[in-house]
């Protein structure tokens, strides 16, 4: 059984750091507990003589310092030593500095996506139609689409900004052609048409591109997809992404309208990590709430088949009794209990 908890290691190692910073005994401290009750006597007597050699010394140092009348009376202070430098200890990083190793957990759920729930990179796209960033982001993503295929896998959230007039309408229109199987063509005309989002349009681009308009005008009317729309744009901000563009790759975040360089160069280390898995002659998979539950059913019945010998668990899905039976049924030989959504 491999565990795999990187999270809680570093958790683990912070507390041990201020434990032991916090339980460091002082040398006078030490000093003082070694200190036996014999030599307590011998300690007051010299405490008893230090005091009388104090106050002679005060007297005469009074009589030596003395001043002529009319003269200000100058304090005679004797010079104290610098205590030693400290070597400068390591500054924490700033109250709210996200850590750029940071691998977030996003929920697919429904929503649109384009690309095999297998493959081995998914990129988590938050966006917003009215936003000039995004559309450039729509172009980059295109190109990632291009140039590792099915590879790839692209997910789409929508976090649509409340500065923007008619992007939240937007946002319903894109799903509502995804409930008729049409989101990702509705998706680049609503790119290619950012100033044109009105209520009017929409309906125009409904009907171009063979939507049953009826049904999609019902569900504009209804707000069917508000919730959904809400609950993205609260998971974005509780993620640290309440800007757009946001991308999340295999939940690494990337923020804003990026070079193409700089997705591949996330997406390349990525593949290494599971090309790596490959070499190693292990399919792998994982089975955790960033799925659908079509998407999980299908994966329960390709390690049935053993199409895989190694299998990532959220730790939900390992507590399960009844998804337990069924792996035990299997002929997984491996399997590890990860908090990423990601093989890792």
């Amino acid at each position: 059984m491999i565990w795999l908890a990187s999270a809680g290691c570093r958790m683990l190692e912070a507390r041990n750091l201020d434990h032991e910073s916090t339980s460091r005994t002082p040398a006078s401290a030490r000093w003082l507990a070694a200190a036996s009750l014999k030599g307590a006597a011998q300690v007051k007597g010299n405490l008893i003589v230090a005091l009388v050699v104090g106050a002679l010394l005060g007297f005469v140092l009074g009589r030596a310092t003395k001043t002529a009348p009319g003269q200000p009376a100058v304090a005679q202070v004797a010079p104290q030593a610098k205590p030693a430098a400290k070597a400068d200890a390591p500054k924490p990083a700033p109250r709210g500095t996200e850590d750029p190793n940071a691998v977030y957990k996003i929920p697919v759920a429904n929503s649109p996506s384009t690309g095999p729930a297998t493959a081995k990179v998914t990129v988590v796209e938050v966006t917003d139609f009215q936003c000039p960033y995004c559309s450039r982001a729509n172009t980059t993503m295109k190109q990632v689409k291009e140039t590792y295929g099915d590879d790839v896998r692209i997910v789409v959230k929508q976090n649509p900004l409340s500065f923007h007039q008619h992007a939240h309408l937007a946002a319903q229109a894109a799903l509502a052609a995804h409930e008729q199987g049409k989101y990702w063509e509705m998706h680049h005309k609503l790119f290619e048409n950012t100033k044109a989002l009105e209520r009017p349009s929409l309906e125009k681009y409904a009907q171009e591109l063979g939507l049953d308009l009826g049904r999609f005008k019902a569900a504009l009317d209804s707000q069917k997809h508000k919730d959904q729309i809400d609950a993205e744009q609260r998971m974005a901000v509780s993620l640290g992404a309440g800007g757009t563009p946001s991308f999340f790759i295999n939940g690494r975040k990337v923020v804003g309208a990026q070079p193409l360089e700089r997705f591949k160069q996330v997406i390349d280390e990525e593949l290494k990590k599971a090309d790596a898995l490959l070499a190693k002659g292990i399919a792998a998979t994982f089975i955790n709430s960033t799925l659908s539950e079509r998407e999980r059913q299908a994966r329960s019945t390709a390690m049935a088949s053993g199409a895989f010998k190694l299998v990532y668990l959220a730790p939900e899905r390992f507590r399960s009794p009844r998804f337990f039976a069924v792996l035990r049924r299997t002929p997984v030989s491996l399997f590890a209990v990860d908090e990423a959504h990601c093989i890792s």
